[in-house]
């Protein structure tokens, strides 16, 4: 049952309906519904995902009007939405006996062989339906294309949702969902344009303004990106979403002053946004006020206790200033409420290493990789725990395990090519240095100054010049 009359946004007239016939189950009672009244009453079912109450209302609606085909209809609805679409075309299969020509019963036909996987059932049966529908077209070509993108057929989505656009260029949930899908398509400039087309009918959707502002952000445009945002908060102060968007935006380009001033603007309206003091704590840290972003911190935490986010970034800046041990403390904190975050494991390695615990270091680094195997800074580091311990036979095995999942990695060769020099393996090690060098030729200086060792052998400069020759060549092609 609708928990909350209160928080229902839609039809009055609706909602009256739906506390008469509510009114009727609680007593127990039969009343009288007409045909419309029960498909409003399974309308506002479905569209709260009540299922158990839409079947009810189903069931009675079908008492009292056994020969309605909409109600029929509705059943069918249901059934595709409970996943139980061969259920559903068994009984379509009936009803087109009686309806042939009604082209409600063909889009739930195509709609049924969708969810089977049989799209070019589906679509025989779409293009039925649209034969069939004299009115309101649009509308028909609209629900073919939610059957298309709900099943993740976008191209064929896309040329429905096109077909609608064409006999009504004012729809905006058309509008909307062409602009979101030529995005998922990679098609950036269409998907502006559309974007712009929904603007263009209403000019204060803020949800809009936002999703422009993300997609200036992807394309590199900050500044158009930015006034998006603007916009979007213009019409809805209070649409936290594009602040929090436009921050993030800021301080991914380092501009963390003007990152900081919008969060602190946000948290003038929304004093508990734990996102929005996180964020805070963070820009604070990168601009090496650790006071302050301690303070942010432990502000969070005091709010919500469990938000592990606070506990690490907490964490993050007590290990920035040399506090190991409560930095700890920090991290396993943040564990406790989310264990299966590999940067949290990567961070607690880190903090063990610093503190020449090794033993529980290379089990932190190895729980980071259990979790997520392409993490190559955590495997680089695991195997460099044992090479300073001079145990190279371990991390040599530690990289040849990282190998399958990394073994485009430039640093892993490198890697991989100094400890087979201190292991005398110089043909290993050749191999290694080459591929290194073909991944990224310049990182070889970074392996000479971590492993001073590797400057000795005359072998490496031969391959560098070798490589240097190589790609000349292949400019001067």
């Amino acid at each position: 049952m609708f928990s909350n009359w209160d928080d229902y946004t839609g039809d009055d007239d609706v909602l009256e309906l739906v506390k008469r016939y509510h009114d009727m189950r609680t007593n127990d009672r039969i009343d009288y519904f007409d045909m419309d009244e029960f498909e409003s009453i399974i309308d506002f079912y479905l569209n709260e995902y009540n299922y158990q109450e839409a079947t009810e209302a189903i069931g009675l609606a079908l008492k009292q009007h056994p020969y309605s085909l909409s109600i029929r209809l509705k059943n069918i609805q249901l059934l595709i939405e409970t996943g139980r679409p061969s259920r559903a075309l068994g009984m379509i299969r009936k009803v087109e006996k009686i309806e042939p020509s009604n082209y409600q019963v063909h889009l739930f036909k195509g709609i049924a062989f969708n969810v089977t996987g049989k799209s070019d059932e589906a679509l025989t049966s779409f293009k039925r339906a649209i034969e069939l529908c004299n009115e309101n077209r649009d509308e028909l070509l609209y629900s073919v294309a939610q059957s298309f993108l709900q099943t993740g057929q976008f191209y064929i989505a896309n040329r429905f949702l096109l077909r609608a656009y064409n006999l009504d260029r004012n729809n905006v949930l058309v509008l909307y969902d062409l602009a979101e899908n030529f995005e998922r398509l990679d098609q950036p400039k269409k998907s502006l344009e559309y974007y712009q087309k929904y603007l263009d009918v209403d000019p204060f959707a803020e949800q809009v303004w936002n999703n422009l502002g993300l997609l200036y952000c992807k394309t590199g445009r900050i500044r158009l990106a930015a006034e998006a945002y603007d916009f979007a908060t213009a019409v809805n102060p209070f649409y936290f979403t594009a602040y929090m968007n436009k921050a993030d935006m800021l301080a991914a380009q380092d501009d963390y002053p003007g990152a900081i001033e919008i969060y602190r603007d946000i948290l003038d309206k929304d004093a508990d946004n734990t996102r929005a003091l996180c964020c805070l704590g963070d820009c604070y840290e990168e601009t090496g006020n650790y006071a302050e972003a301690l303070k942010t911190y432990n502000h969070a935490i005091s709010l919500y206790p469990d938000y592990s986010d606070a506990w690490f970034g907490k964490g993050l800046v007590l290990l920035k200033i040399k506090k190991y041990n409560q930095s700890l403390s920090a991290i396993r904190r943040a564990l406790l409420f989310e264990p299966d975050n590999p940067d949290y494991w990567f961070m607690l390695g880190e903090l063990y290493s610093r503190l020449n615990k090794d033993i529980q270091a290379v089990d932190a680094y190895k729980e980071a990789v259990k979790i997520n195997p392409l993490d190559y800074e955590a495997w680089l580091a695991c195997a460099q725990v044992f090479f300073r311990k001079r145990k190279i036979c371990e991390a040599i095995s530690t990289l040849s395990e990282s190998y399958e999942y990394i073994r485009e990695n430039p640093t892993l060769h490198y890697r991989l090519a100094a400890y087979h020099v201190y292991q005398q393996d110089f043909n290993t090690a050749t191999v290694h240095f080459e591929q290194g060098l073909i991944l990224n030729y310049s990182e070889y200086q970074e392996m000479f100054r971590l492993f001073p060792k590797t400057r000795e052998y005359g072998f490496f400069y031969t391959l560098i010049e070798q490589h240097q020759h190589k790609l000349q060549h292949n400019i001067n092609q």
